[in-house]
């Protein structure tokens, strides 16, 4: 199980009620990355996602059409971006399952929120700066594994991603 906390506007768009996901018990996400952000953008008349995962900053984009597909559109982009990285298929495979359960809440609850709020607009500075659509969703990906590596400290996030799931599931299938 993950967490996704998004901003008001998705969980209205979603049609969920932030009170009452504040009022909710807390769960434990399962997932060796941990929980995921997301705050609903509109550029260039684009209507897009930004998420950026609380534990490592990374970012991806995916698009805003259909929004109540939005976990298996994050599982389906992390999915990709890993193995862009070049994660083995093994890792990849392990971590996506905990991303089929997925828990709403909202940004406030969570207790990095404002950190993780202030990465995102790191993110969307690049965005509004090339514009979204310079680039496919997948490209920005990619693009900001890039970019993020200049900018995180602690290293590059597809190291910082890599070690967090090799811990976790090992280096070869069981």
């Amino acid at each position: 199980m993950i967490k996704l906390c998004c901003t008001q506007q998705i969980l209205k768009k979603l049609k969920l009620d932030p009170v009452a996901l504040k009022a909710q018990e807390p769960v434990t996400t399962t997932s060796a990355l941990g929980d995921w952000y997301a705050k609903y953008i509109i550029n260039e008349r684009q209507h897009a996602i930004v998420m950026v995962n609380d534990r490592t900053r990374m970012c991806l984009v995916t698009t805003a059409k259909d929004i109540q597909y939005l976990p298996q559109r994050l599982e389906a982009a992390l999915a990709e971006t890993l193995l862009y990285m070049d994660v083995p298929r093994h890792a990849i495979e392990q971590e996506v399952v905990h991303y089929r359960d997925v828990c709403y809440t909202t940004t406030t609850s969570a207790p990095d929120g404002r950190s993780v709020l202030g990465t995102i607009n790191q993110y969307l500075r690049t965005i509004e700066h090339f514009g979204i659509t310079d680039r496919s969703p997948e490209a920005w990906n990619h693009h900001f594994l890039i970019w993020s590596s200049s900018v995180v400290s602690g290293g590059s996030i597809e190291t910082i991603v890599a070690k967090q799931l090799l811990d976790a599931y090992g280096d070869a299938p069981n």
